[in-house]
Order: structure tokens, then sequence, then C-alpha cells
């Protein structure tokens, strides 16, 4: 029997190499805002934080999700207004947080606990990133 090696592309969920694609062509500033405590330990291994100019993790601010201080945080190193950016976030607490921030949300996966999202989708591949960003400019 062979081992087969783990690849980055192996441990992300789908649609995320498309997405960070997808926003290099249109050009748009990417940060990620993550209670996790090793997010940039992950996104290296994910060969994601090259594309990132901005990450909040756990240890960012004081207060975590449901406040609303790691997306305003995130959206501060990102030099934008909160109401331009575009969250792409799996809990309820993240949604509640994003919402509070004064920013558009797409929840992703599915079950109720998403349903306070701007729109949801259950997968990032689900829907292209052109359309999800015309989504976003219809709950702005």
């Amino acid at each position: 029997s062979s081992l087969r090696q783990t690849s980055a592309d192996d441990l992300m969920l789908p649609g995320v190499r498309q997405i960070f694609e997808q926003a290099s062509h249109f050009k748009l500033k990417l940060g990620v805002a993550s209670a996790s405590l090793n997010a940039v330990e992950v996104l290296e291994r994910l060969e994601l934080l090259p594309n990132l100019l901005a990450v909040a993790d756990g240890s960012t601010v004081s207060r975590p999700k449901p406040h609303p201080d790691i997306y305003l945080w995130t959206a501060g190193a990102l030099r934008t207004s909160p109401i331009n950016i575009i969250v792409f976030e799996d809990s309820a607490v993240g949604i509640t947080a994003a919402k509070t921030a004064g920013m558009v949300v797409i929840g992703v996966g599915s079950g109720s606990q998403l349903n306070h999202a701007d729109l949801q989708i259950s997968q990032l591949d689900a829907m292209s990133l052109d359309s999800l960003l015309q989504h976003a400019e219809n709950h702005r």
C-alpha cells in the first residue's frame, strides 16, 4: 500500500481556492477574522497567507465574537469601511458580530443558525464570486 501525501487543497473547503483566484481577478482586498489562535499557521499550511492583507485571530482583540471587534479591526487593517466588506461566515456568533459591525454577511453551510445572514449558500463553490458580489450589493 502507498501513503498519499496530503496537499493544501485536500485540507481546504471546496471553493476556497476559486474564491481567492476570483478575488484576485477583481482586485479585492482579502482578510481573515478568525477566533482560532492558530489562524496564521493554518493559513500558511493552506498556502493562502500570501493572498491576505490582514489576519486577525483569537489574540488580536480582547472581546471575541459575537462582539464586532475582530471584524472592525480587520476592516481597519484593510483600510476600508465596514460597509464595504463582505464576510463569509459559518457560525451564528460570527454572523452576529459581522452584522453588528455593519458588514454584509454570506452564511456558508446549512442549518437555521445561519438564517440571519444576508445570504446563505451551502458551500463556497455554490455560486461565482461575481454572483455573490451582486447579491451583496443588493443588501447594502
